[in-house]
């Protein structure tokens, strides 16, 4: 049963918020925050006293035996926290700030999620009131609940049952996610504490200690991540930390200076300032529509409508697709009972598939604007894993590894997945796909160059162009001093682009730029010697086609520049694009010209898009391909020292920088390389002559960062392990992250 106690009642209460005092695990609504026993320590007294804000204690059932049969009941305490908070008459319309102590803070956070999801009305009214949380010692992410066990297995003399706290790993950080995105959506304020010291585990025997120190919440996961805001350490362990002297205690001191800060936010706010007031006894502020959060990264997928820069034609314009964007509207259009709620658009790569998808998302969005729509990239080669984490991505959500995770995200809408194949042609990734299409209002649509007919409920195939549209595709693109004019003997271009090029987009868009290294009848000559060559040899019958040639045409003409073909293959490492500050630190660092930009900006090597080079995956996997390979003018060898300078810089950067705001910014930078970083390891790790020794240096640097992209973390360290000198540390780094993502066979 819980209940609330009254702990201080100021003269006056007007403009001040309630607080309520939650504690933990096998915690008491006091005696958690009494330094002795003497009433005289009672913490939260203190704090009304020196703010003037009414002061309040929850107590609920925290006994140890109802957290270990199976699952928590966050749920259950979740609810009965909110109804508490609804009933009780003297906090009616009061805003409200929620302080927890470790699993306290769970509970604030459950019930947070229970009243933005559950739809009930009196619920959504208490977090309307909701001005701020403070969190203790608390488990964010639920790897520490292992060493939360432990200490209370000891402390408080309970049983080893508590030890199964352990398994709920999975469901914390779901919850933790969750959390994030409400926050950033409702922006109330949170304060966090991180304990610094260990708790002694062990017994005494004849007064001799004997056992352990323990730091039962680390002060990465005591951090619960919200932008804007990091965790404090302060010098005490997992207990005291909630427990001050006195009032020259920082925890104390920092608590009524936040609390002091709201009182004075609330009074400009009602003096005619930015913020809304509060609503008063039964009055509510309605909650927004929980949609997700759209992201500051270049990776947030919600599109803001049909003239989102991220449905812009590369070329301007799209040429010869109107009969298949016309279908895949019409598709797309397709809301009946039985519609179409999952269509896959296929193709061979660099014909045009994605163009296609972007100009019927253009239409879709222009004549439905009420309706949501998600861009989700999937970069080349990923796992079915990499799913859920890039909708999670474009849903303002990160380090999301399941499809369960992602359930309570999900938003009515039509999610377009570019470049599936590599992840769903697994059973994992079909599974997936089709719990995704499943969802009640989520319409899926997908580019990929396989055809998986028994996941897609429609496959709309995109061919070659016809041979109008791709000649004029070719002049428009043609950058050659020799005007292109009809020949005496017929149209030479024409013939060139339908019986060469095979009216391949891509192709056409690469050969078409070469006119300002060779005249057209050169490039005419050069591609049928190079096509000549490349059917006669077996090694590359596999890879077969027009595109192959133009772009071997390519990398002749850029090799001819120093380092423009191992700047091709080092931004080739990044689906994402290569950023700005990257490309300068290869310039730099190898002494390269300014000029490489320009040249793979010409040649259609990338585009620039804010700060990063973006480049289509064909041109990736041809320049990784060959680079593996010491082919094409391209060197693995060559690119790689290169590759560990960069990669080295960035994961000692964010393993090393003290300066929390610094540390926060370097370990920013890490992650939005880390797909680069993954697909880098991978590749040296198939080298024949892996460098083990600077891979062992990059896994040491990378142990913190790990845990904030599990998913992709897990792949790296299996492809690390068999490489390292020394194991020992990326065998526990891959335990914990298998533990975290719910699968303790593996750990």
């Amino acid at each position: 049963m819980a209940t609330l106690e009254k702990l201080y009642a100021p003269q006056s209460a007007q403009g001040k918020p309630a607080v309520i005092f939650v504690h933990g695990l096998g915690g008491h609504p006091r005696e958690t925050w009494m330094f002795d026993s003497k009433e005289t320590s009672l913490w939260p007294v203190w704090v009304g006293q020196d703010t003037g804000c009414p002061v309040w204690t929850l107590a609920y059932d925290a006994a140890l035996s109802g957290w270990v049969d199976g699952a928590m009941p966050l749920p259950d305490q979740g609810t009965t926290v909110l109804d508490l908070l609804n009933a009780e008459k003297e906090l009616a319309g009061a805003p409200l700030v929620l302080i927890g102590h470790s699993l306290g803070g769970l509970v604030i956070k459950t019930a947070i999620e229970h009243a933005a999801t559950l739809g009930v009305p009196r619920y959504e009214e208490v977090l309307s009131r909701v001005r701020a949380v403070v969190f203790i010692a608390t488990p964010h992410l639920g790897s520490d609940l292992a060493n939360l066990a432990l200490a209370l297995t000891f402390l408080l003399r309970t049983n080893d049952q508590v030890r199964d706290l352990t398994q709920h790993d999975a469901q914390l950080r779901a919850l933790n996610t969750k959390f994030r995105v409400l926050q950033q959506r409702l922006q109330f304020q949170v304060r966090t504490f991180a304990e610094m010291r260990g708790v002694f585990v062990g017994r005494k025997f004849l007064g001799v200690p004997f056992g352990r120190h323990i730091q039962v919440v680390a002060t990465g996961n005591a951090d619960p991540h919200v932008a804007g805001e990091t965790a404090v350490s302060l010098p005490e362990d997992h207990f005291s930390i909630c427990k001050p002297r006195d009032r020259n205690a920082q925890i104390h001191k920092a608590v009524v200076t936040f609390l002091s800060d709201l009182v004075t936010q609330r009074e400009s706010a009602q003096a005619g300032y930015d913020v809304p007031p509060e609503p008063v006894g039964n009055a509510t502020r309605q909650l927004p529509v929980m949609e997700p959060v759209p992201s500051t990264s270049d990776q947030s997928g919600r599109l803001r409508g049909p003239d989102d820069k991220r449905l812009r034609p590369r070329e301007g314009n799209v040429y010869g697709r109107d009969e298949e964007i016309a279908d895949l509207t019409a598709l797309l259009e397709n809301t009946g009972d039985d519609a179409i709620t999952c269509v896959q658009v296929t193709g061979a790569g660099g014909v045009g598939k994605t163009e296609v998808c972007k100009a019927a998302l253009r239409q879709w969005m222009a004549r439905y604007p009420a309706k949501s729509a998600y861009y989700v990239e999937i970069p080349d080669g990923s796992t079915a894993a990499e799913i859920p984490y890039r909708i999670g991505v474009a849903l303002g959500a990160e380090n999301l590894s399941t499809f369960q995770e992602l359930q309570s995200l999900l938003r009515s809408g039509l999610y377009y997945l570019d470049n599936i194949e590599s992840a769903a042609e697994s059973a994992e990734g079909q599974s997936l796909i089709r719990s995704l299409k499943e969802w009640p209002g989520v319409l899926v649509l997908a580019s990929s160059r396989v055809s998986l007919p028994l996941v897609f409920n429609h496959d709309l195939a995109v061919g070659a162009l016809n041979r109008g549209d791709a000649e004029t595709l070719f002049r428009v693109l043609w950058n050659g001093s020799d005007p292109l004019v009809d020949r005496v003997d017929g149209n030479v271009v024409e013939r060139f682009v339908e019986g060469e090029l095979g009216c391949h987009a891509l192709t056409i868009s690469l050969v078409a730029r070469l006119g300002d290294a060779y005249p057209f009848k050169r490039i005419v000559e050069r591609w049928q010697e190079l096509g000549s060559a490349l059917a006669s040899d077996p090694s590359a019958a596999t890879r077969m086609s027009s595109l192959r040639v133009s772009m071997r045409l390519t990398s002749e003409t850029l090799g001819k520049d120093e380092g423009a073909l191992d700047l091709w293959a080092l931004a080739a490492l990044s689906p994402a694009g290569l950023g700005d500050s990257a490309v300068s630190f290869f310039v730099e660092r190898a002494g390269w010209s300014e000029r490489l930009r320009q040249q793979l900006t010409r040649h259609h090597i990338w585009s620039r898009d804010g700060d990063r080079y973006r480049m289509l995956p064909p041109l990736a996997r041809y320049a990784l391909d060959c680079a593996r390979s010491e082919s094409d003018g391209f060197s693995w060898l060559r690119a790689r020292t290169l590759a560990f300078s960069y990669f080295g810089k960035l994961a000692t950067s964010a393993d090393s920088i003290a300066s929390s705001e610094a540390a926060l910014e370097a370990r920013a930078s890490l992650l939005a390389e880390f797909t680069a970083l993954a697909r880098f390891i991978s590749l040296e790790a198939s080298h024949s002559t892996p460098d083990a020794a600077q891979l062992g240096r990059l896994d040491a640097h990378l142990r913190n960062a790990y845990q904030f992209r599990a998913v992709l973390s897990v792949e790296m360290l299996r492809v690390l392990l068999p490489l390292l000198p020394t194991p020992a540390g990326a065998i526990k780094s891959l335990g914990d992250l298998e533990r975290r993502m719910g699968r303790p066979d593996e750990a």
